[in-house]
């Protein structure tokens, strides 16, 4: 296109100097050796005009015949380029449509066809994914190999053939290998929010609740997660952090959540534990509340309501301030009667239980009423709230500390069959009618 639009032009000049000079009278003279020629001017500028022409079609003409070789090479590769291309698709449509040896067998190809360093490297991960979806895990592994090797100089191609290799290992259900080459990958780069999330799922897989829970604030921060995700992980695994770690290092944790994190129910109960095994019971109770004031959980209210006597007082009064928002709650009037059984008040306790009960049915109530009967001396109506009680399967060991069963001591039960005597182990009775057949017995 360009020589066409420099041709018009050219002639457009043409044309031009011949409509100037073609009313013009002066000539130019050629001197050559001793001959003298004389032609009008406007011969001698169409002269230079044809010569100049000719010489540029000349060298134009020589140009093309000359950059032939390199527009062959550029050619081939070309075609070359294409082929590698039309291979790449082929190989991943059939990896996406589930045609996995199809997939492979593409890809291979593309493998020993492709002169590109990157391609080798694309094709050689998805040969690695199509095998690993067939189940051949040493082949894939060998795959992957390879394309590490061909990633050597590139460090963040390197992380990205190492990234795949780390997912398909934990889809595979390898975290603890998977680990390895994923913090491999984050430290070229930690920016990669897909790497992110596969340490995400590694962290959890192999419970490493520290990293886990630092990992998903990252992503919280970035948005690469929605809230609620970051705050199911917090209340799954943050409990669990608590729960294992020392103690100072539970409560540097506990104390670096946010205000509406530490209202999760989990680990107010986890934190309180914590408290409670090194009797900071006012720390404990700090803990309930903080989660409590955003929700009157069961499984919280239950677990206030299990207080030490240094602390039961307060937490009654913490207790019925609640009952002023929610009087008609269950479970708070059942946390605040156990609470004044806990300090002796009888009669509150009763009132407060029984409203429970007219509000729902629970066997728990019923045992908390049957040991306020007993202490109070109404066996009758303790043994009926008990049967009510014992007609779940309620842990009443467990949940309260006011009911303890002792466990029966069968060390002097007899191993043999009630019918046969055991000399070993002589019961009371036996030894009895023994002394008194001895005693009777007269002696000759």
């Amino acid at each position: 296109m360009k020589a066409l639009i420099k041709l018009i032009i050219f002639f457009g000049l043409a044309i031009g100097l011949v409509l100037i000079f073609k009313d013009n009278n002066d000539v130019v003279m050629l001197v050559t050796g001793n001959e003298r020629r004389t032609v009008s001017l406007l011969t001698a500028v169409v002269f230079l005009l044809v010569a100049f022409l000719t010489l540029y079609l000349l060298f134009r003409i020589l140009s093309w015949i000359l950059s032939r070789p390199k527009a062959v090479a550029d050619w081939s590769e070309e075609r070359h380029h294409k082929k590698d291309i039309i291979l790449l698709e082929r190989g991943w449509v059939d990896l996406l449509e589930g045609r996995h040896y199809d997939a492979e067998k593409n890809f291979l190809k593309l493998t020993h066809h492709t002169k590109s360093t990157d391609r080798q490297i694309l094709a050689n991960i998805g040969a690695a994914r199509a095998v690993h979806a067939i189940g051949d895990y040493a082949r894939r592994d060998d795959l992957l190999k390879d394309a590490r090797l061909l990633s050597k100089n590139n460090p963040k191609l390197d992380a990205a053939v190492v990234a795949v290799q780390a997912d398909l290992l934990i889809e595979q259900g390898q975290a603890h290998n998977a680990l390895m080459y994923l913090e491999y990958a984050d430290s070229v780069d930690g920016r990669q929010l897909h790497i992110k999330h596969q340490l995400l799922r590694a962290y959890e897989q192999t419970d490493q609740e520290t990293k886990l829970l630092d990992t998903a604030r990252f992503l919280f921060r970035k948005k690469s997660i929605s809230k609620e995700e970051y705050m199911d992980l917090l209340d799954e695994f943050g409990p669990k952090f608590i729960s294992r770690s020392k103690y100072d290092g539970a409560v540097n944790f506990y104390n670096s959540l946010s205000k509406e994190e530490k209202q999760l129910e989990n680990i107010a109960l986890a934190i309180s534990r914590r408290f409670d095994q090194l009797e900071e019971y006012s720390k404990s109770s700090q803990a309930l509340e903080t989660s409590l004031n955003a929700k009157l959980s069961p499984s919280v209210l239950a677990y206030y309501a299990r207080a030490h006597e240094s602390v039961a007082n307060e937490r009654l009064h913490k207790a019925q301030k609640w009952l002023n928002a929610d009087a008609n709650n269950p479970d708070l009037l059942l946390a605040i009667g156990q609470l004044c059984l806990a300090n002796s008040l009888w009669g509150q306790a009763e009132k407060y239980l029984n409203q429970s009960l007219k509000i729902k049915d629970n066997e728990k109530i019923h045992a908390l009423l049957g040991v306020l009967y007993d202490k109070q001396g109404e066996h009758s109506k303790a043994l009926s709230h008990w049967r009510k009680a014992s007609l779940s399967n309620i842990d009443l060991s467990a949940q309260d500390n006011f009911l303890f069963i002792e466990p029966a001591d069968i060390s002097n039960d007899p191993s043999t069959p009630p019918d046969v005597k055991n000399l070993e182990k002589p019961d009371d009775h036996f030894l009895e009618n023994n002394v008194k057949s001895y005693q009777e017995k007269p002696l000759n």
